[in-house]
């Protein structure tokens, strides 16, 4: 075997702390509120892009290019 492959995300790790943290960082950095941790959470696993929209769907791309 030359290679294994584990996906701990969920079982043995719990990175959701730190995509929440992440998020809210990103949302001070471009000045607007960060939504709520449940709101945070209902999008890990999305693509960012798809991430963003569902966070913010009324701002515009350049926002969402921002963040």
């Amino acid at each position: 075997m030359k290679l294994a492959v584990f996906d701990c995300d969920g079982t043995l790790v719990d990175s959701q702390v730190n995509i929440i943290r992440a998020m809210r960082d990103a949302f001070a950095r471009v000045g607007i509120p960060a939504p709520n941790d449940h709101a945070i959470r209902h999008v890990v696993g999305l693509s960012l892009v798809e991430t963003m929209v569902t966070l913010l769907p009324d701002a515009d791309a350049d926002l969402h290019a921002a963040l």
